[in-house]
């Protein structure tokens, strides 16, 4: 299991620097300018959601329940989701949009795993109005 967890890794890492690089090759390929404006506008806003959930998450010792945490479930995911969507925005290219449909489906898995492994650490969600299926 820990070698398809590995290689999960690998393919994510693999497929964001393909997606990265299809945003620089065909930069606006479509020349929607609204488009490319969202995208920028997204990616600063994703970025800044990962950097500072890292921030907190690095902080903290156990259970994370401050700043983007008490927002949402899983903050790190959700800024990658809006970089990923950002990069396709600012690509405006199929193969980007191909890409980015595998990372957010990657993401999805991930998602999943990870918060089977959480409830196993630290129980069920202490978050009111949420609840965990078992």
């Amino acid at each position: 299991m820990k070698i398809v967890h590995a290689m999960a890794h690998v393919t994510f890492i693999i497929a964001y620097a393909i997606l990265i690089l299809f945003s620089i090759l065909f930069y606006n390929h479509m020349h929607f300018m609204f488009v490319l404006f969202l995208g920028w506008i997204t990616l600063f806003f994703g970025m800044s959601i990962v950097f500072i959930s890292i921030h907190y998450r690095k902080k903290s010792k156990g259970f994370v329940m401050e700043k983007t945490y008490s927002l949402i479930r899983h903050p790190e995911f959700f800024g990658h989701i809006l970089i990923i969507l950002s990069l396709i925005f600012i690509s405006q290219n199929i193969y980007s949009i191909f890409i980015g449909t595998i990372l957010l489906l990657l993401l999805y898995i991930a998602m999943i795993h990870e918060e089977k492994e959480n409830i196993k650490k630290f129980g069920r969600c202490p978050f009111k109005g949420l609840k965990n299926k078992d």
